[in-house]
């Protein structure tokens, strides 16, 4: 009997889950259909064509295995609540290293739990008390993030450059970034701090930011905005990683890290706490002064608990990257770098070869088969 994969996801480029959803989508339809495979992807925004999949999938229950997958956050009811036949797969990441109030519950529901990285399965058979959990890495487009620019390459004598993207957010590090950044270097030398930083979830994102900023160190370090929010092509994302010496991710905690595992595609040095979900793939990774020290505190950010509940007295932490430990370690960088863009680009290669979105998209169908028979 052919079986039928439902993918369900939210195909979005100025997010995380997103972005994951638009590759797996483009790679699922070009590796499927075959003999065993027909795949229909659905776009749970849009309640009518759902509803209507939904029914469709429902009269044809008995001539084909059903297989949905649900790219989506651990607290999503939405496809357990239309009581759909077939095996009901979810693929989810997450931060902290306990999870939210409410999602061992749902997630207990499905057939199959996936995530991104063995640190995120770990902390879900732990919480959730079984063993029906597998890692499906991401990925990364090699034919988009790669070290190969027809642009200008850095010259002697243009400002060296450090680089951090993602959202605007105490998770992200910014505040850590930007004292490390004035703890290294002074304000009339040669080195400047781009901060890519929208936040769809934070209508004052930018002005939070800028007022990191002191005025006398506005010519150094300069936020990249784009309008409307998170709408830069991906095309020039990658020439942004590329012209940068170093990019910089001290994140507290990352279900993945895309923006990190996009600039190390891109052959461009880093700096990253080695931690969380992207521990997955920095393992793969060879770089002198890579690693920020950290130590593992618990969280006090409102803002992050007014999108995630924990039971209360639960001690909920994340890496909290050490200033002086990254200050110096952007300094060796700076002084460092030939040494380091060498094995930044033979990291590039290790990336292309390991995690590569039809890489990603080949390891879901060998898990799916695997744990159906």
């Amino acid at each position: 009997m052919k079986s039928i994969i439902h993918f369900i996801c939210k195909p979005d480029s100025r997010i995380g889950y997103g972005v994951h959803g638009l590759n797996f989508k483009k790679e699922l339809e070009l590796i499927l259909p075959n003999n065993l495979f027909q795949i229909i992807v659905s776009d749970p925004r849009d309640n009518v064509k759902f509803r209507e999949t939904c029914n469709l999938l429902t009269l044809n229950r008995n001539k084909f295995n059903i297989i949905h997958i649900n790219l989506t956050h651990g607290l999503d009811r939405q496809l357990l609540d239309y009581g759909l036949p077939g095996y009901k797969v979810i693929y989810t990441v997450f931060e902290t290293d306990v999870l939210p109030v409410g999602a061992k519950e749902i997630l207990n529901e499905y057939d199959l739990v996936l995530t991104a990285s063995k640190w995120g399965a770990d902390i879900l058979r732990s919480e959730l008390g079984h063993e029906n959990v597998e890692v499906v890495p991401e990925g990364v487009d090699p034919t988009i993030f790669h070290p190969w620019s027809p642009t200008l390459p850095i010259k002697e004598g243009d400002p060296f450059t450090f680089l951090a993207v993602g959202k605007h957010e105490a998770r992200k590090s910014h505040d850590e970034i930007i004292e490390a950044f004035e703890l290294s270097f002074s304000k009339d030398s040669n080195y400047r701090l781009l901060l890519k930083i929208d936040n769809l979830f934070l209508s004052n994102a930018l002005e939070q930011a800028s007022e990191l900023i002191k005025p006398d160190r506005r010519h150094q370090i300069k936020i990249v905005s784009s309008k409307p929010v998170g709408s830069i092509p991906v095309e020039k994302m990658a020439h942004l990683y590329r012209s940068a010496n170093c990019f910089v991710f001290p994140s507290k905690g990352e279900g993945w890290g895309l923006p990190l595992i996009e600039a190390i595609s891109c052959g461009t040095p880093y700096i990253a706490t080695n931690y969380s979900g992207q521990t997955e793939y920095l393992k793969y990774c060879n770089q002198l002064y890579s690693d920020v020290k950290f130590t593992k505190e618990v969280i006090e950010d409102q803002f992050f608990f007014k999108f995630n509940k924990y039971k209360e007295g639960k001690d909920v932490k994340w890496a909290k990257p050490d200033v002086n430990d990254l200050a110096s370690k952007m300094i060796l960088i700076a002084e460092n770098w030939k040494i380091v863009k060498e094995q930044a680009l033979l990291n590039a290669e290790k990336i292309h070869k390991n995690f590569s979105w039809r890489a990603s998209c080949e390891t879901l169908i060998n898990v799916i088969l695997k744990n159906l028979t």
